[in-house]
Formats: C-alpha cells, structure tokens, sequence
C-alpha cells in the first residue's frame, strides 16, 4: 500500500516545486537505498525519488504561488529539468510577479555534452517561453533563472562558437542575461594556453573551486580538479541584472593557489 501511494505521488510530482532526477550515482550508490523497491514504478523504469534535482524555495511571507510546475528533458528524462514556480510579490506596488525557473544541465567539458546542454536549454526556452502571466494579478512581470550549467558562458570549442553554445540559446531564445562581474572581478583577455581548456580566459573569476574526493558518489570524477564558472543567476531585461564578486585565479601559474584555497 505504501509503495502504490509512493508510485501515486511520484506520478503527480509536477505539483511539487521539485524535481528528482532518475537513478542518478547519488541514488545508485546511496548506502541507504531500499533494495527491495520494485524499479517498474516510475517513467524511465528508474526510481523516483532521488537525492539529486531541483528545487525552489520562497519567502512565504512576502510571495504568494500562483502557480507551481515542472518539465523533464525530452532526450533523456533522467538528466532531471526545469522547476518553475509565478510568485507574486505582495510588497509591490503595482502588483508584480515573477516567474522563477532553476535547473541543472549536463555535466563534462566536451563538444557532446556541450551539444546536450544546447538541446537541454532548447527544452528550457519551449517551456519557460509558455508560461503566462494572469493580466489581472500581476500588472509587471519579469523572468528570473538560476542553474547550475554546467559550461563556461563562453564556451568555444571544435563546431560550437560562442554564438552557438547553450549560453546564447538562453540569450536568444528566453532573453536572459547572466550576472556581470564586479570590479574586484574580472577575466583577462588572454586566454589558457597551458593544460585544459584553450577557450577559457588565463586569468579567471570562478564560481567553482573543487577536487573530488574519495567520498564522492561520481565515482568516475574522482580526484578530478574543476576551476570554472558554470553557475548562473540569469534575469529578463525588466530586472536589473546582478552583480556578482568572485574569486580570481590564473589557470596555471595559480594553480597551486587554487589548490591551497579549496
């Protein structure tokens, strides 16, 4: 009985502000998973209820949920999708809302997954690009994503330029710009010519400063090294895009200082 209701509300999960990703390795590895739960329960043929997704969380005390969903990547549900939520901001004055979206693209620095996370922020566009505002609850309105994208803005690399990687479908498709860096952060116009990645600035402010450990539940990311800048706090033009202060690196005289500051 547990286990039908169990099936009943992963079914409905697009009622929730969450989203599970399906048989990621944190669930596959947990040290706690149910070895008796049947995996012919949920779409995919994969467990619900995972570790790893999305969520949105709100001030109830100020925003009020008009409307709350979710959509899952059509190439592969696994991967997880987007959450969504139209707030509305009872301190405003005239009434506005915002329509809040996060997600999680797919991970890895090559020319692949980079085409993933392309055709992942196409799902994202379709969607987000649906959402209606009701004309006479919010008379402003405004969108506002935050994700993690896996990919450096300025991803170029092989057949993908710049104009062509997932952070300009973004741009192009939904309108959103991602935070600017303030003056204490910056990115130096050369770029790496040492080990990794040659589109990549040298010098570097970073939102991502990580060695896996042998804890990790990515098993075959262990002791990998990430210096990057893949997190996103990206808004529509009737929002004052953020400004954000980073850490700044250079890629390989300062990697030893990277390593130091983790």
């Amino acid at each position: 009985e547990y286990q039908d209701q169990e099936k009943e509300i992963c079914l409905h999960i697009s009622t929730f502000a969450h989203l599970s990703k399906f048989g990621s390795n944190a669930q596959l590895f947990h040290p706690y998973k149910d070895k008796n739960i049947k995996k012919d329960k949920c779409p995919g043929d994969q467990e619900c209820f995972d570790n790893d997704g999305v969520a949105l969380f709100w001030n109830s005390a100020r925003f009020q949920a008009l409307e709350i969903g979710n959509v899952r990547y059509q190439e592969d549900v696994s991967d997880g999708g987007v959450v969504g939520a139209l707030l509305l901001d009872s301190k405003a004055d005239p009434p506005a809302c915002i329509w809040v979206f996060t997600t999680h693209l797919r991970s890895g620095d090559t020319i692949p997954d980079e085409q993933k996370r392309i055709k992942q922020a196409g799902d994202l566009a379709a969607w987000v690009t649906e959402r209606k505002v009701p004309a006479d609850k919010c008379k402003r309105s405004a969108r506002l994503l935050m994700m993690d994208g896996n990919s450096f803005q300025g991803f170029a690399t092989g057949d993908i330029k710049a104009d062509s990687n997932m952070y300009h479908t973004l741009q192009t498709k939904v309108g959103l710009t991602n935070f600017l860096l303030s003056e204490e952060s910056s990115d130096s116009a050369e770029l790496n010519t040492g080990e990794g990645r040659k589109d990549l600035p040298l010098s570097m402010a970073v939102s991502v400063n990580k060695i896996r450990g042998i804890d990790t539940k990515q098993l075959k990311k262990m002791g990998e090294y990430q210096l990057d800048r893949i997190d996103y706090i990206a808004v529509s033009k009737e929002l004052k895009t953020p400004v954000v202060t980073l850490k700044t690196y250079d890629r390989v005289s300062g990697k030893e200082k990277a390593y130091n500051d983790i």
